[in-house]
C-alpha cells in the first residue's frame, strides 16, 4: 500500500489550519477511521492527510465506501474506531466551514424554491432563530451568486436550470456557508463537456483561493485534471499526486478486473493534462 501523504500546498485563507508533520497544512486528517454498517465494514483503518487548496478526485469502485467516506468527514455516521479531524479540530466545533454538494439527481426538484432561495440556506447556520436574513447575509448571498455567475437566474425556480446551473446554484450556498472545505458527490455525472469544462475553472478558482474541494468522481478519463487523488476500496489503495497515484498497477488493484476503466483512465494520462484551471500549482 501506498502511504498517503500531504503535497501541493498553497496559501489558505481557511481558519484554525493544523499542518503536517512537513509543516504543509492540512484541511482534513483521517487516523486509522473504521466505518461499519450491520457489522460489515464500509471503511477500514483509513489514515491519511487532505492538504488545504488541492482539488481531489475520491475515486473506487461501486461499494468501495466513498458516500461514507463523505459521510465521516460530515459527521454523519458514528466512528467504529480512529479519529477525524478538520481544520485541526473536530467536526463538532466547525461544521459551517464544511460544505456537501449533493448529486443533482438525489434533489427535489419539484420542491416549491428559487435558485436564489437555495443560496440562502447556506445562510442558516449564521441566522436567528427566525432565519430573516440580515445585511451580512443578503451581501454574502449576492456575492456568492457574482462569484458563479449566476445573479441574474437567481429568481427562477430551481427546476428550470440546467444540469451545470444547478450545480452552479450549489456551490454558491456552500460560499454563503462561508465554507473552506468542499465535499462534492459526483458533480459531473450526467453534464455536458463544456458544462464540465466551466465547473473545473469554478474549482480551480476555489482550490487558488484556498478552498480544499474533495470530488467523488467515477469518471477516470479526467483525472488529470485533479491535484491529487485517493483511491478507495474500503481502505486506501494509494493516496497522493495524480501522476503519481493513477497508474495502471495503482487502479487494477482498486478496480480489480473492470479494465475498461483503466485503459480509458491510463490512455487519458498518457495524453497529458486537458485542462489548465486545475493543473497542480508550483
Amino acid at each position: 500500500m501506498i502511504a498517503p501523504t500531504a503535497h501541493s500546498i498553497t496559501e489558505s485563507s481557511a481558519p484554525s489550519v493544523s499542518s503536517g508533520g512537513n509543516g504543509r497544512s492540512v484541511a482534513a486528517r483521517l487516523r486509522g477511521v473504521t466505518v461499519s454498517y450491520g457489522g460489515q465494514p464500509a471503511l477500514q483503518n483509513v489514515s491519511l492527510d487532505v492538504p488545504v487548496g488541492e482539488i481531489v478526485a475520491v475515486v473506487g469502485p461501486n461499494g468501495a465506501g466513498k458516500t461514507t467516506f463523505l459521510k465521516a468527514l460530515l459527521g454523519l455516521v458514528p466512528l467504529d474506531s480512529g479519529s477525524i479531524e478538520v481544520f485541526g479540530r473536530p467536526i463538532d466545533e466547525v461544521r459551517s466551514g464544511v460544505a456537501y454538494v449533493p448529486q443533482t439527481e438525489t434533489v427535489d426538484w419539484d420542491f416549491p424554491i428559487t435558485a436564489g432561495e437555495v443560496v440562502v440556506m447556506g445562510r442558516y447556520p449564521h441566522m436567528g432563530l427566525w432565519r430573516r436574513p440580515g445585511r451580512a447575509d443578503v451581501e454574502a448571498v449576492q456575492g456568492a451568486l457574482e462569484t458563479v455567475q449566476m445573479r441574474s437566474l437567481a429568481r427562477r425556480h430551481i427546476r428550470q436550470l440546467s444540469g451545470g446551473q444547478q450545480q452552479r446554484i450549489f456551490i454558491a450556498r456552500a460560499l454563503a456557508q462561508g465554507a473552506d472545505l468542499f465535499l462534492f458527490d459526483e458533480p459531473f455525472a450526467g453534464v455536458d463537456a463544456q458544462t464540465e469544462h466551466a465547473l473545473f475553472e469554478l474549482m480551480g478558482r476555489l482550490s487558488r483561493e484556498g478552498k480544499t474541494l474533495l470530488i467523488v468522481n467515477h469518471d477516470l478519463s479526467i483525472l488529470d485534471r485533479f491535484h491529487s487523488v485517493l483511491l478507495l476500496n474500503r481502505s486506501v489503495v494509494a493516496c497522493g499526486p495524480t501522476a503519481e497515484v493513477a497508474t495502471p498497477e495503482n487502479l487494477r488493484r482498486t478496480y480489480g478486473g473492470r479494465l475498461q476503466f483503466v485503459e480509458r483512465a491510463e490512455q487519458a494520462l498518457r495524453e497529458g493534462p486537458s485542462d489548465v484551471s486545475a493543473r497542480p500549482r508550483r
